[in-house]
């Protein structure tokens, strides 16, 4: 008869097997569509990597060149540098425009401030100033925020820690997590009635299905994120975009602009569009993907 301690040594094993076999090297970037056509770059989130955008590919190669990073090719994440340098390499002739999701947008609005670099530019659950997309006084959701935040600090432990990474102990972990968030949406609806990060889940299923190369990038990225943003103590002021900017909101989103009823003011004196995803998370440009392309294509193409 098999005991549990024997079922725990074959996890363990097997466990380790397929991380070895599978923590293969990633490319930093794809290329999709012709290279005689204006460019979009596509930028992913924190809990994501390049497959977020599968839905968006098919559509926007048929009449763009789309340069789509991975910013979890190597246990460092990518940013402003590394991406810039593969921006002007993979660029065309014509107009640039960057396509942007959650962390990304960060990192994108940061390269437009220093450069001018984009035509327009698409923001997916991130406002223009990236200081206006942290609820700091967590007025919004406080008590789903607080668990939430769990997440970061095993990120911020683990990257410290980085034998804690290992698949067997990541899985845990990942599992721990899910249970979590699960309890602090319901209680969260329970309580505020609002029901926040309709699509966590695709966040934690992202997580599974990395390589453990890609979560030490993650992990490498939770540390910078929480020493970037422990210093927002400031009020945000408006920063006025001075190309055309869309930014594009789910309405049960964790970022909680949505229920803040000054959301739609606060992208106009910061002179962007708004656009509010109705029934949407976090994850609307693989839920409601056919919406989302042509929204995008239309303020693409617009004069």
């Amino acid at each position: 008869m098999i005991s549990w301690n024997h079922v725990l040594l074959y996890y363990f094993i097997i466990s380790f097997v397929v991380e070895y076999t599978t923590d293969k090297k990633l490319k930093p970037y794809n290329i999709f569509g012709e290279e005689n056509r204006d460019t979009i770059i596509f930028v992913h989130g924190l809990n994501d990597d390049d497959t977020c955008w599968e839905k968006q590919i098919g559509f926007f190669s048929k009449y763009y060149k789309c340069v789509v990073v991975n910013r979890t090719h190597s246990n460092k994440y990518m940013y402003e540098e590394e991406l810039l340098d593969i921006i002007k390499k993979h660029r065309t002739g014509g107009k640039l425009y960057c396509v942007c999701a959650s962390y990304g947008c960060e990192v994108s609005y940061n390269i437009q401030s220093q450069t001018n670099i984009f035509d327009k530019m698409v923001f997916m659950n991130y406002t223009w100033n990236p200081h206006y997309s942290y609820d700091l006084d967590m007025e919004c959701g406080s008590l789903f925020k607080y668990v939430y935040n769990l997440w970061f600090v095993v990120g911020i432990i683990v990257h410290r820690l980085p034998f804690l990474n290992m698949l067997p102990l990541a899985n845990i972990t990942l599992v721990a997590s899910f249970a979590l968030i699960t309890v602090a949406t319901l209680l969260e609806y329970l309580i505020s009635k609002r029901y926040i990060y309709a699509d966590a889940y695709v966040g934690v299923l992202n997580c599974f299905k990395f390589t453990k190369t890609q979560r030490d990038s993650q992990c490498h990225a939770y540390y910078k994120y929480f020493n970037d943003i422990r210093y927002l103590k400031e009020k945000p002021k408006p920063v006025k975009a001075t190309i055309p900017v869309l930014s594009m909101i789910g309405e049960n989103d964790n970022i909680c602009h949505t229920i803040k009823p000054n959301v739609a003011d606060l992208m106009k004196e910061q002179n962007v569009e708004y656009e509010l995803i109705k029934g949407e998370g976090h994850w609307f440009m693989s839920s409601k993907p056919s919406y989302i392309n042509q929204k995008v294509h239309d303020f693409l193409n617009r004069l």
